[in-house]
Order: structure tokens, then sequence, then C-alpha cells
């Protein structure tokens, strides 16, 4: 079923999130030890994710990936080109950061894991 969050604070310690079919509007979500995946979401206005050990996986609608810009840093990151150029610091750490700025932003930070993105299909 759809669900739509507006300022959402979430932070857990232990364990996996999964959502699905979601909107989140103005969020925060914060993992310590767990994998963040998320399938048909949608972002508006300013969202976060962070993760200190986890992955962070999110199939976001192809028509809403055009709405979005982006920073991201974390040990490897796959996105669709159109949100912007992985570059890799001196650290090899691996960073995004959106060239268009637009009004929904989605920030994600993975101290020690994966960020993926891509387009969801039905």
């Amino acid at each position: 079923s759809d669900s739509n969050f507006k300022n959402l604070e979430l932070s857990a310690d232990l364990g996996d999130l999964k959502i699905n079919d979601t909107i989140l509007t103005d969020g925060q979500i914060e993992m310590m030890d767990g994998d963040v995946k998320a399938e048909n979401i949608s972002f508006s206005g300013e969202n976060e994710f962070t993760s200190d050990l986890g992955d962070i996986t999110l199939s976001i609608p192809k028509k809403t990936l055009s709405t979005l810009s982006i920073e991201a840093e974390a040990s490897e990151i796959n996105i669709p080109e159109e949100l912007g150029n992985v570059m890799t610091d001196e650290d090899d750490n691996q960073l995004v950061t959106s060239e268009k700025k637009t009004q929904n932003s989605l920030q994600l930070q993975s101290t020690d894991g994966e960020i993926r993105i891509t387009a969801y299909k039905k």
C-alpha cells in the first residue's frame, strides 16, 4: 500500500529497514548497523539517510529522478548518470554532488557500506 511520511525522524541501532511504495517529505533516517532497502520511494523536500555500517539501496521512480538533487558519500556508489558523476577522494571514498539544485534533495552517507540507486520499474 502507498504511504506518505512527512517530517519523519527514524533512528535504529541494529537491524535492517525495508520501505515500499512510499513518499518521504523532509525525512531523516539514521541507521547504526543495518541496511536500508527502499522500493518505489519518492522524495519531496529535504531528505537524509545515514548509515554507519550497512548499505543504502533505493529504487526511485524514473519520472522523479529528474526532480532530485543528490549529495552522497560512501565506499562505493552506483547511481543513474542523470543524478551526477561519481568522484573518488584521496581516502578512496566515493562522492557525488548533483550539478543541478532542485527543490527536492537527498543527502546520503554510508560510513562503511555501499549506496545504490536504480530507476524503479513496475
